[in-house]
C-alpha cells in the first residue's frame, strides 16, 4: 500500500485554506464526536481496548517494528472507521509512499480521502495541527517521526478540540519516550498459528497495549490480516 505514487495528485499546503469549503461540504455537524466509540476495525483489538474502541478526539500511537509490520494498514483501517460519524479522512504523506488505489481495496472511499504532501517537517506539523483541529475531519493518518514534548502536547490538545481521531504511525524506537498519546499500541508480526494451509495469503499480527487511559495496559490481541 505504501509505495511511490505516480497517480495521486499532490495538494500543496499553501492551498489548505481553499480546502476548507470542500471539507465543510462533507461535514455532518459531528455532533456525536467525543462520545461515540469508534471500532478499530478489528473485533479482536476492540476486545482489549478500554472502551471497546477509540474515542474521537484521541491520539493513537501505532508503534511499528519496521516495514511490513502491519501498523500502517491497521492505523489506516481504524482511521477510516471514524468517517462513519461524518467528515473526511485526511492523510499526510511527506514521504510520498501512500498509494490511494491500494487504500481503495480496503473499502476506503477516495471521494472522502484528503491527501496532502508537505515540503518540510515544519509544514507537516502545521498541517497536522490544523487537520486535528478541524471539525470537518473525522480522522487523520500520518507517519510521524521525531516530535518534541511541547509539539506533542499541542497535537493532543488540537485533537481534543477538533474531535478528530489522530492515528500516528511511529517507529518502535519511540518506546519508553514521553508521549501525549491517549493510547500507545505496539504492532509486530508473529508466525501463523493453527491449521493454516501453506501459501495462505495471511499474516498474523500481535498488538500490545503499551499505554492507555484506564484498564488494559499490557493486554494483547492476535489477529490475522491479509498480506
Amino acid at each position: 500500500m505504501f509505495q511511490q505514487s505516480k497517480t495521486a495528485s499532490q495538494i500543496p499546503l499553501q492551498q489548505l485554506q481553499r480546502l476548507r469549503k470542500r471539507l465543510h461540504d462533507y461535514s455532518s455537524g459531528n455532533s456525536t464526536l467525543g462520545t461515540t466509540v469508534v471500532s478499530s476495525g478489528s473485533q479482536e483489538l476492540d476486545a482489549i481496548l478500554p472502551r471497546g474502541g477509540f474515542l474521537p478526539g484521541q491520539l493513537i500511537e501505532w508503534l511499528s517494528e519496521g516495514d511490513g509490520s502491519g501498523a500502517s494498514t491497521l492505523a489506516l483501517q481504524a482511521a477510516w472507521q471514524a468517517v462513519s460519524l461524518g467528515g473526511m479522512l485526511a492523510v499526510l504523506d511527506h514521504a510520498e509512499f501512500f498509494f490511494p488505489p491500494a487504500a481503495s481495496t480496503l473499502g476506503i472511499d477516495l471521494d472522502k480521502l484528503l491527501l496532502l504532501r508537505s515540503g518540510s517537517a515544519r509544514e507537516e506539523f502545521w498541517a497536522l495541527d490544523q487537520l486535528l483541529r478541524s471539525p470537518e475531519v473525522a480522522a487523520t493518518w500520518v507517519s510521524l517521526g521525531h516530535c518534541d514534548d511541547r509539539h506533542f502536547r499541542r497535537l493532543q490538545l488540537s485533537a481534543e478540540q477538533g474531535g478528530t481521531l489522530g492515528c500516528l504511525v511511529r517507529s518502535s524506537r519511540m518506546l519508553g519516550r514521553p508521549s501525549w498519546a491517549h493510547l500507545q499500541l505496539l504492532v509486530r508480526p508473529v508466525p501463523l498459528q493453527g491449521l493454516v494451509p501453506p501459501g495462505t495469503p495471511l499474516r498474523q499480527l500481535e498488538i500490545t497495549i503499551i499505554r492507555c487511559q484506564g484498564p488494559g495496559q499490557g493486554k494483547q490481541a492476535v489477529i490475522c490480516f491479509p498480506q
